[in-house]
């Protein structure tokens, strides 16, 4: 039988042979960024990937055709050197 949602995610994530996980990042939250490109995007929330143990950003754009989007949380939430500045790659706008 297929889940119903995040409950059985976490519920796969320590009991189906993920017990060796990182522990879940903190940030991001679930909320509304911009890329340092300009772009407005929409965090949904974090998954694990299952070969790497790596936990990954899902992510929606909010301009043109849209699209679901992962990446590494490390690098959501890094930052950038843009003209010789030091910029979030993703700064958080709203809820």
């Amino acid at each position: 039988m297929v889940g119903s949602g995040l409950a059985d995610v976490r519920e796969n994530a320590l009991f189906g042979g993920m017990r060796d996980a990182p522990p879940q990042p903190t940030e991001p939250r679930p909320g509304l960024y911009r890329h340092y490109k300009d772009n407005p995007y929409r965090v949904t929330g974090l998954a694990l990937h299952t070969e790497t143990n790596e936990w990954m950003v899902v992510y929606e754009a909010l301009y043109g055709g849209g699209g679901m989007f992962v990446r590494p949380a490390a690098m959501f939430v890094e930052m950038v050197e843009v003209g010789g500045r030091r910029v979030p790659r993703f700064a958080r706008t709203g809820d």
